[in-house]
């Protein structure tokens, strides 16, 4: 057990990292200008080489920290927004995670802890409508649920149910007996067949090129 977690005063202390506090302003900043966040979407703090990531839809923003954080945790931007907002006198800032609140100093907000080593999936800021509904092909409801991203596969599945509808009435039209089978197994053969290629290429281009990993502070955002 590190000294850090058996100090008095740490009962319930499950994770916590010391990030700069310019550098935290920054990333949140970035955040704001170059993705489609709005307050209620939900962004996840993870931990991975010495950095404290913020993830969200198409954008991620890296900050050095240290600490320990052997998870995700997933809030609203509009309660992060608030800590970037406040003013410290300190360059260190510290964030907590307590039960169910993510902490920075004095300041709570609610935030959904999950203790995994997994990465969060993260999706092109304007990924097609076929690669977001592969998601559920991939992924369990608890992987996109902890990854912030079933607000968007749910929207991308209303959108094929009235893209579904509309091919529906146009076949009926033509006189195509039970046209909606006939829609929802092409729709549902497409889908399958686009996600399948998109994987066996990303294989292929993991295995010629190896992993990469980004560079500390160095914003970064998703647009394949």
């Amino acid at each position: 057990m590190s000294s850090h977690s058996s100090r008095p005063g740490n009962r319930g202390l499950t994770a916590w990292l010391d990030v700069d506090r310019q550098n935290f302003r920054r990333a949140v900043r970035f955040l704001r200008k170059t993705s489609t966040l709005q307050d209620e979407d939900e962004v996840i703090l993870s931990y991975r080489n010495g950095s404290l990531e913020v993830t969200t839809i198409g954008t991620s923003a890296l900050v050095d920290a240290t600490g320990s954080w052997p998870g995700h945790a997933r809030t609203k931007f509009r309660k992060l927004n608030i800590f970037s907002r406040l003013s410290y006198r300190k360059r260190k800032l510290r964030f907590e995670v307590r039960d169910d609140e993510l902490r920075l100093e004095t300041v709570k907000i609610h935030c959904f802890w999950y203790p995994t080593k997994e990465s969060p999936i993260i999706l092109p800021l304007y990924a097609p409508l076929l690669k977001v509904l592969g998601l559920q092909l991939k992924y369990s409801d608890e992987q996109l649920i902890n990854s912030g991203v079933m607000a968007r596969l749910l929207k991308a599945l209303r959108e094929k149910e009235q893209l579904i509808e509309s091919a529906t009435r146009a076949l009926r039209e033509l006189g195509v007996e039970d046209a909606e089978s006939v829609v929802r197994k092409l729709a549902e053969e497409g889908i399958c067949k686009v996600n399948e290629s998109a994987s066996s290429n990303q294989a292929l281009a993991r295995g010629q090129q190896g992993g990469t990993n980004g560079d500390a502070n160095l914003p970064r955002r998703h647009d394949d």
